[in-house]
């Protein structure tokens, strides 16, 4: 039994270290061509072997995709492309189970299940509410799929999570969601506040797909707005980031407190971020996922206030998408040793650097101006 894993980020490896500890009989595979020198260490200390993309298709019985949302339409197209050459064949005569667990919307979700349902691919949609595996600790993995592959998630669970309800802390953490359909588990992470509200969603599968993408719209949607602050105020002026820094510490230490964590923990990842935060948007204008013929993005063709106003509220996310955009490519800059001008991203690491030396000795008093700040400082 092999199991096939695109790619080994930090998610993927940690998910192979999972399945190992629960099935060490399972082969695991992924296929790293193109792919960086740190993925392949990644990838080989998680168990994962490296194989051409072929081989990974002829002999895996569960592909599991998880990578930048941006990329998941193309890798399905690719399975579906390798998979239709070799149909049939003695290299593979039945298709392998196709799990999709990036956080794409419920209508990027229905254009990859219909793409696949032109091959025959059983198609799971999937969830992954958390962080990384890691020792003592796995997230939960939402799964939901139309009936006829409600036997597929079940081959799954006992397959990759010991069993579900059984699994005695080793394995992957599945919950299906059943009649959910496709969408389902997707549209959990884009809507859910806070994690430990899913039990209570689950009353209505279809509400409690809704939640995924909220998830992400609330965490990864707030930290860029912080960021977007930052930015803003520093561009206005020293005075104005310093005040804005001083004022959070004194009457809103608990937003600053998680802000400086999650944006420290944004910068790096700001380049997959882009196309989440695209997603969400995409989930807010089209939130049931009703999927159009082409796998083009939805557009506003109806005049009418409800899309007007979806497509109002989903360009906030997608002035977020921009805004993590420049922090990547100040990362990716930095990276290339290209000198230059404080760029975003030092801008809001340092910025957060002043937050966490104040949050040691946070101000006891508000804030006070001598009258003489540029136009815009705080008042």
């Amino acid at each position: 039994m092999a199991v096939a894993i695109l790619y080994p980020g930090q998610m993927g490896a940690g998910l192979a270290r999972s399945i190992s500890s629960c099935s060490p009989s399972i082969t695991l595979f992924t296929s790293l061509s193109g792919r960086s020198e740190s993925s392949r260490v990644r990838a080989a200390q998680a168990g994962l072997q490296d194989v051409p993309m072929e081989e990974l298709i002829a002999k895996s019985s569960v592909v599991i995709s998880v990578l930048p949302p941006s990329l998941a339409v193309k890798l399905a197209v690719e399975i579906k492309e390798i998979y239709d050459s070799m149909k049939g064949t003695v290299e593979r005569k039945e298709p392998p189970i196709y799990v999709d667990a990036n956080a794409v919307s419920p209508s990027t979700t229905s254009r990859i299940a219909k793409l696949l349902a032109s091959s025959s691919i059983p198609f799971v949609d999937g969830s992954i509410i958390g962080g990384p595996p890691r020792d003592g600790y796995d997230p939960r993995l939402y799964i939901s799929a139309e009936p006829k592959y409600e036997g597929a998630m079940t081959e799954i669970v006992e397959l990759l999570g010991g069993g579900g309800k059984h699994r005695n802390g080793k394995g992957l953490d599945f919950h299906i969601l059943k009649d959910g359909g496709v969408g389902a588990a997707s549209a959990l992470k884009a809507s859910l506040s806070h994690r430990t509200r899913c039990q209570r969603l689950l009353e209505s599968d279809r509400i409690a797909i809704q939640q995924q993408m909220s998830y992400a719209g609330i965490t990864k949607g707030s930290t860029g707005l912080m960021a977007t602050m930052i930015l803003s105020a520093t561009a206005h002026s020293p005075q104005t980031a310093q005040a804005f820094l001083e004022e959070l510490a004194y009457s809103q230490a608990d937003v600053l407190k998680r802000s400086l964590w999650m944006v420290d923990g944004m910068i790096p990842k700001a380049y997959r971020w882009v196309g989440e935060m695209e997603e969400i948007a995409d989930y807010i204008f089209n939130p049931t996922g009703a999927a159009p013929e082409s796998v083009e993005a939805p557009s506003r063709t109806e005049d009418t206030s409800r899309t007007r106003s979806a497509g109002d509220i989903a360009d906030t996310y997608r002035g977020i998408a921009r805004m993590f955009q420049r922090i990547a490519d100040d990362v990716e800059r930095k990276a290339s040793h290209v000198d230059g001008d404080a760029g975003d991203a030092e801008i809001v690491k340092a910025w957060a650097e002043k937050g966490r030396k104040m949050m040691a000795k946070p101000p006891t008093a508000p804030i006070a101006f001598t009258g003489n700040e540029p136009t815009g400082a705080p008042q």
